[in-house]
């Protein structure tokens, strides 16, 4: 392993060094198949991807000094504090649980992505309609007696990835989080337990929603976090309003991440929400 790194040191001066996942990554417009498997959790790999997280299976580029000049074309591997690389995952079993009427999918160390929005984010007779249709997908299943099919699942993912998501955006109801004093409770809410109950690595806090992409800690799981940081904010955002009352809508939209391509899509999906919904020089966004 150290003549791994110091091949890769040689033919990259002054950069960390490559580690990828699946045996293939891009970089500089290079595809190179690794050659050593190594874990990611050895702490000299700590904290050092190529815009990719490291997940177990990540594998470090011996055979990078063949390609060494196509390399050094590129930017080269990112510095570490670009962004966080989550912590390798736990083989351990994926659970399914019911709130409300959605399942929800959850594991220990599990990566999420989440969405959390305000009671008033959505129009009554669009909401309605949504929860109509996603009504109907899940008697389907039930009154066959079975689990959700892929394509259901994707159908009602897809109506909070688009339907929703395109109404949240519209800006929507009261909007209390454009209030740079409510939308601060919740950004340093998230941040407070960073690093000790989870791992955040990416966040946006919208006019009436929230985005998160995060890793649990063991020991915390998703609901716990969840009901954690709304209840807090429900109750220090509604005191700075002066107001009583629900703030935050019940249900919230969770996606337990399940490989590398969905983390990078959900990471710039939420840094890249505000020019999405046209706002400009948006500070809530880490």
């Amino acid at each position: 392993m150290d003549e791994a790194l110091d091949k890769v040191k040689q033919i990259i001066p002054h950069r960390e060094p490559f580690l990828f996942v699946d045996r293939i990554v891009e970089q500089a417009e290079a595809r190179i198949v690794t050659e050593r498997e190594v874990r990611a959790d050895e702490p000299q790999f700590q904290g050092h991807y190529p815009g990719s997280p490291l997940m177990p299976g990540v594998l470090l580029c011996e055979a990078c000094f063949q390609t060494g000049a196509m390399l050094l074309s590129g930017a080269g591997a990112p510095p570490s504090d670009v962004m966080r690389a989550p912590r390798p995952q736990p083989d351990s079993s994926v659970q399914k649980r019911w709130r409300g009427r959605l399942p929800h999918w959850e594991k220990d160390s599990g990566i999420y992505f989440v969405t959390w929005r305000l009671a008033d984010s959505l129009p009554e007779e669009e909401r309605n309609r949504i929860l109509s249709e996603r009504e109907d997908i899940i008697r389907t299943a039930e009154h066959l007696a079975r689990e959700l099919t892929e394509d259901e699942s994707a159908r009602l993912e897809r109506l909070h990835t688009e339907k929703i998501e395109e109404l949240l955006n519209a800006g929507y109801g009261a909007c209390y989080l454009k209030n740079d004093a409510c939308a601060e409770i919740v950004a340093d809410t998230l941040l407070k337990f960073d690093g000790e109950r989870y791992d955040l690595y990416a966040w946006c806090v919208m006019p009436n929603h929230a985005h998160v992409v995060f890793q649990a800690r063991p020991g915390h799981g998703l609901s716990e976090i969840m009901h954690s940081w709304k209840s807090y904010t429900a109750k220090a955002c509604n005191k700075v309003l002066g107001r009583t009352g629900v703030f935050w809508m019940d249900e919230s939209f969770d996606r337990l991440v399940r490989d590398e391509g969905e983390f990078r899509r959900f990471v710039d999906y939420t840094l890249g929400n505000p020019v999405t919904a046209g706002l400009k020089d948006w500070k809530w966004v880490g």
